[in-house]
């Protein structure tokens, strides 16, 4: 297998996983009571709150939680939709179809900056990382953009 065929494919699994993840993330949020979903967020941040009881992103999900349970609909739906275009982009991807380059570069522009923007209230490690994982994916789509959707005699 090509150098560049192995970028595409790292690329496409890195997609089908985060999709995946928010399509689980969404259905959770949809299917799972209240009550459970309080439980095990408050089962998470337990340690930390332990370690840091003025931690204030601690203090911001125990303030907000409540609220946002309230209206989860809407965070699940965008969630699912947003996972399933990831899935659809990555196969797309994987079959070297133009539509689903293009989706992925699109999804991955339109995310970016919200995530840059949120680097800045990061607690943890694995934001910065999500980030700069997607900053490496889109510069590796926009290197090899011909390579990733050109169709090759037996390519799949």
């Amino acid at each position: 297998m090509k150098r560049v065929d192995l970028v595409r494919w790292a690329i496409a699994l890195f997609k089908f996983v985060s999709g995946g993840l928010e399509v689980v993330s969404g259905v959770a949020l949809t299917i799972l009571p209240k009550g459970a979903l309080t439980s095990i967020v408050n089962l998470v941040v337990a340690e930390e709150a332990r370690e840091d009881p003025h931690d204030p992103a601690v203090t911001f999900i125990q303030t907000h939680l409540a609220g946002f349970l309230d209206q989860r609909g809407g965070v699940a739906v965008g969630l699912i939709v947003l996972g399933v275009v990831k899935i659809v982009g990555a196969y797309g991807l994987l079959r070297r179809r133009a539509w689903g380059y293009y989706l992925l570069v699109a999804v991955l522009v339109a995310l970016l900056g919200v995530e840059v923007g949120h680097l800045s209230e990061a607690q943890s490690a694995a934001p910065v990382i999500v980030t700069a994982a997607n900053v490496v994916a889109l510069a590796l789509m926009l290197i090899f953009r011909r390579r990733f959707i050109e169709h090759q005699t037996g390519a799949p």
